[in-house]
C-alpha cells in the first residue's frame, strides 16, 4: 500500500506540471491549428493519466476500508445530469447514440454523499458508451420500493458472459475487447485499469446499498442494477 500511495504521488505531480504547460502553450497566439490539437491530444493523454492514479488511490481507499461519505440531501436526478455533462465529450463522438433518461423528479431525496454516487453514475454510464455499438441504445433510470431507490443504466452493448458477471467487480479484472466497438478511438476510451466498478461496489456498499450486473450474454447488452437507500425510511 505504501508504495503505491508513493508512486500514485510522484506520477501525478509531474503529471499537473505538464498538463499546466500544456495550457501555457493552448494560450499562446501564433499557435496554428494543427499545433493546438496536438496540445489537445496531449491534455488528454494527462487527462487519462491522472485518472488513472486517481482510480489506484480509490482502489487503496476501499481496501482499506478509509473511505468518508459526505452526506447530505440530495436529488437523484441532479446527480445524473451533472454525470452526464462530465461525459458529454465521449457522447459526442458517438453522434448516433441514444441516451435515454427516466423521469428522476417523482423518487424521493437520498442521503447520500454527491461526488460519489456522480462518480458511480460516469462509470457505469461511461462504460455503457464504450461499449455499445453505433446506433445502440442507454437507458438510465430508477424506481422506489421496500424504502429503497433502485436504479438501473442498461445499454444494448457487447454484453457479458455469465460466467463473468461476478468477476467484473473484482480489482483489476478487464472485460472484453473494446475493439469490439465500432469507434475508432475505442481502444484509447477502453484502455482503463480495472478499478472502475470496483471503485463503484465501495461507494454503493458505503451507503448501505447492494450493485450487480445482469447480462443475457455476448451481443445481448447489459444492465447494471444498484440501490440506495430512501432518505429517513431505511438508514
Amino acid at each position: 500500500k505504501d508504495f503505491l500511495t508513493i508512486t500514485s504521488h510522484e506520477l501525478k505531480t509531474p503529471a499537473t506540471l505538464i498538463a499546466g504547460y500544456a495550457d501555457l502553450i493552448l494560450m499562446q497566439e501564433r499557435l496554428s491549428a494543427e499545433d493546438a490539437e496536438l496540445v489537445e491530444l496531449l491534455r488528454e493523454g494527462i487527462s487519462w493519466l491522472t485518472n488513472i492514479v486517481d482510480d489506484l488511490l480509490e482502489g487503496l481507499r476501499i481496501d482499506a476500508r478509509e473511505m468518508q461519505l459526505n452526506r447530505r440531501e440530495l436529488h437523484l436526478g441532479e446527480v445524473v445530469a451533472s454525470a452526464l455533462r462530465w461525459l458529454k465529450p465521449l457522447i459526442e463522438e458517438e453522434r448516433s447514440l441514444s441516451i435515454v433518461v427516466g423521469d428522476f423528479s417523482r423518487l424521493s431525496p437520498l442521503h447520500a454523499d454527491y461526488d460519489r454516487l456522480r462518480e458511480v453514475f460516469v462509470n457505469l454510464i461511461g462504460n455503457a458508451v464504450k461499449f455499445t455499438p453505433d446506433g445502440g441504445e442507454i437507458r438510465i433510470d430508477a424506481h422506489e420500493a421496500e424504502g429503497y431507490c433502485h436504479v438501473f443504466v442498461r445499454d444494448t452493448g457487447i454484453g457479458i458472459p455469465p460466467s463473468a458477471l461476478e468477476r467484473i467487480f473484482d480489482r483489476f479484472y478487464r472485460l472484453g475487447d473494446p475493439m469490439l466497438h465500432s469507434s475508432s478511438k475505442t481502444a484509447f476510451m477502453g484502455g482503463g485499469i480495472g478499478l472502475g466498478l470496483t471503485i463503484c461496489r465501495g461507494v454503493i456498499q458505503a451507503h448501505g446499498g447492494l450493485i450487480w450486473a445482469e447480462s443475457e450474454g455476448e451481443g445481448k447488452g447489459t444492465t447494471l442494477r444498484f440501490t440506495l437507500p430512501i432518505m429517513g425510511r431505511s438508514q
